[in-house]
């Protein structure tokens, strides 16, 4: 009997995300906690009406097509090939010190007890479950030549659609980790674990009470946008140390990590980033301390209309080790997220391109697409989220 890891079929959630993050429809409530091991689930969308389309050929043909270069690429890890279940193991600290027995209680006639046994505190968590889906597309033969004037502009159109779905199927991998992130968010809003309100620690630090708007006046947004990238540096300083903070504690174990630069990255609204760098970096350019860690701008986080907010049911992680289903997270206002790379994670477990025969009869062939994916979150490890209010 074949097992099934919490394989989980994605077809429709992708069509929800896919149309709101390429802005065909608003910002709408989303439940990210279906496809996030604690995972994501996503999947496709669009019909090609590329052969209802077609002219008979009277000039010059050219092909619109380009590839397209995916965002959040740190998230992607090692494949996947085999096994449905990842296992991680921690190790968390325990009140070790024990009585001195090198400088005091040493008793003539009696002996010093060194095999006391004191076991190591593990944590093991364990990421199972993945999403899959699958598309197609039909190549034809000759059906359309009349359209075109030469053997190489048919095989011009082929590359075309070859092209074009694989700029589909890349798309809806980063509308997966899109999500991921999403849900990331929300359930460290919804833990309030590690959420920073930046105005907020700004109008406390300065004695002002500057609202969102009053930010971006010309009197403020230098001083402003200066204070925060220095408070990012801090923050990202901070998850360098070995601690406890910015991160989920689960079944009471004291698991105390720590997350080295090269170790981290912050995704931060572009429009943000674009002021930061605009504002600040020209003067700050030559200080390698001020440089940001592996950094990407995010146009926006959930909703092409609605840059800055997301509306998503996340995966959470109770006291107990349990992922379960957390509340519907209205979230507005973020600027960005800084988190260690093992807090999310995407791994390939398999995404296969086969061609069919050509179809003696109807002179065609079609080209599959089957992807499984796992999307994984670890609350345990440190992550921020800064939000602007």
């Amino acid at each position: 009997m074949a097992i099934n890891f919490g394989i989980k079929d994605v077809r429709t959630i992708v069509n929800q995300l896919h149309n709101q993050m390429t802005d065909r429809t608003a910002l709408e409530p989303t439940n990210t906690g279906e496809f996030v091991s604690q995972a994501t689930a996503l999947l496709g969308v669009g019909v090609d009406n590329v052969y209802n389309e077609l002219m008979v050929a009277v000039s010059k043909v050219v092909f619109s097509t380009r590839n397209y270069a995916p965002h959040f690429k740190g998230l992607y890890k090692d494949e996947l090939a085999w096994g449905g279940i990842v296992r991680k193991v921690s190790m968390a600290d325990k009140d070790t010190p024990f009585d001195d027995k090198a400088y005091h209680d040493i008793i003539d006639g009696q002996s010093v007890d060194h095999y006391v046994i004191n076991k190591p505190d593990i944590l093991e968590l364990r990421f199972y479950g993945s999403v899959v889906y699958q598309d197609m597309v039909t190549y034809y033969r000759t059906a359309v030549k009349n359209a075109f004037r030469s053997e190489s502009e048919l095989s011009g159109l082929l590359s075309l659609i070859a092209n074009e779905m694989n700029n589909k199927w890349t798309q809806w991998r980063e509308n997966f980790a899109r999500g991921l992130v999403c849900n990331y968010i929300g359930a460290k809003v919804q833990l309030d674990n590690g959420v920073v309100h930046l105005l907020s620690e700004y109008n406390e630090e300065t004695e002002q009470s500057l609202t969102k708007a009053d930010i971006f006046k010309k009197e403020n947004v230098k001083p402003f946008f200066e204070w925060v990238k220095a408070r990012v540096n801090t923050y990202s300083r901070r998850m360098t140390e070995r601690s406890g903070a910015y991160q989920v504690t689960v079944k009471g174990k004291k698991i105390n990590r720590f997350t080295p630069y090269d170790r981290q990255h912050l995704y931060m609204g572009a429009d943000y980033l674009d002021i930061i760098n605009a504002t600040v970096l020209p003067e700050a350019y030559h200080n390698e301390g001020l440089k940001y860690v592996d950094v990407e701008g995010v146009s926006y986080w959930q909703a092409f209309a609605e840059p800055e907010k997301i509306n998503v049911t996340p995966n959470v992680i109770n006291e107990n080790g349990e992922y379960q289903d957390g509340t519907a997270q209205e979230v507005d206002n973020i600027f960005g997220v800084l988190f260690d790379t093992d807090a999310m994670g995407v791994h390939v477990v398999e995404n296969i391109i086969v061609n069919t025969p050509l179809n003696a009869r109807g002179l065609y062939y079609d080209t599959w697409l089957t992807s499984n994916m796992k999307y994984t979150t670890d609350l345990t490890e440190k992550g921020l989220v800064f939000l602007m209010d």
